[in-house]
């Protein structure tokens, strides 16, 4: 019994022995798992704070930033940094051997935006972001969101500016191909009546935030219905294209050319003194009578046209427009009718 004992005994202590080691080396794993585990994460922070530095970095170098300082309401000096490179092409100290550089960039459309936001800045009114375009140094188009913030001195009176320029250029091809999926007309190229109704609206807008007069032309292709009947359609369809293309000729980039019904036409613009009325029929003649002298020209073009106008003392919504020029419209086409008749 006591042999037996001391066997259990010696059995029991070479266990104990065996545990207290395993124990021992168990903590040993895991005091080394706690200080990989603490350098992981050290190295982790570490990581992203370095990640976190660089996106600071390349956001000092990509953002474009400029200043401007003001003395009694005027600029004396600007200083841009170093992200107009990257957004315009040019180097920040481009602009202070030209001082005119940035004036020049702003696409002529655009300018008189740009310069009506400084006006209001400068007559002590905080000023929205504007969204506008620039021409790079390699002549293309970037579209930018141009947002300024104002400094003033102990007087309220601005002393100094600062502005954010970013680049929108993707924001506007995706609103643009939105757009062009259903605005515009698909024979044509033009827009068609939602895009007019759409677009007109934002134009009217435009013109009575400058005080500027607005023309509204309504214009119908003359005997549409005898060149179906006659030609075919197929020459329809052609005349319609010339006529689309004569008007394009005729109006700016700016202006909205729509044909919103069959064989009708029309045109909003923002009238100025070297785009009048007279001179945007007259221009509207000579690119009918240019259409009618390319080769292969089957159908002779002629068109009726109707005009209002609103201006900014005596304003008009876009209904009443398109009816008074309408109204021109067929009062024209009765006028050649009857000499026709005659």
């Amino acid at each position: 019994m006591d042999l037996e004992n001391k066997r259990l005994r010696a059995q029991y202590a070479e266990l104990e022995r065996r545990f207290l080691k395993r124990t021992a080396e168990l903590e040993s794993i895991n005091a080394a798992l706690s200080l990989e585990i603490a350098e992981k994460t050290r190295l982790e922070k570490t990581l992203k704070d370095n990640e976190e530095r660089y996106r600071r970095m390349i956001s000092a170098i990509t953002t474009y930033t400029y200043s401007v300082l003001l003395e009694d309401g005027l600029a004396v000096s600007t200083t841009h940094s170093i992200g107009s490179l990257a957004l315009t092409g040019y180097h920040p100290g481009d602009y202070e051997r030209d001082p005119f550089l940035w004036h020049s960039m702003i696409h002529p459309e655009d300018r008189h935006l740009v310069e009506q936001q400084i006006q209001n800045l400068l007559a002590g009114n905080d000023v929205e972001p504007l969204e506008h375009r620039l021409f790079r140094r390699d002549g293309s188009l970037v579209w930018v969101r141009n947002s300024i913030i104002a400094h003033r001195d102990e007087h309220g009176r601005i002393i100094r500016y600062d502005g954010l320029v970013e680049d929108i250029t993707p924001r506007k091809n995706i609103e643009q191909s939105l757009r062009d999926a259903s605005l515009l007309d698909e024979l044509t190229g033009l827009y068609n009546r939602r895009g007019f109704f759409m677009l007109a609206e934002h134009q009217i807008k435009t013109a009575s935030r400058l005080e500027r007069s607005i023309l509204l032309f309504f214009i119908d292709l003359d005997r549409m219905k005898w060149i179906n009947d006659t030609l075919g359609h197929a020459e329809g369809d052609s005349a319609l294209i010339r006529t689309a293309r004569a008007l394009k000729a005729t109006f700016r980039d700016s202006d909205i050319v729509a044909r919103i019904g069959g064989d009708e036409f029309a045109v909003l613009t923002i009238e100025n003194q070297e785009f009048n009325a007279e001179e945007i029929l007259e221009r509207i003649d000579l690119a009918i009578q240019a259409e009618n002298a390319q080769p292969g020209a089957i159908a002779h073009l002629s068109l009726s046209i109707g005009m209002s106008r609103s201006t900014a003392e005596i304003s008009a919504p876009l209904e009443e427009l398109l009816a008074r020029a309408d109204s021109a419209m067929y009062e024209q086409k009765r006028k050649k009718q009857r000499a026709r008749g005659a």
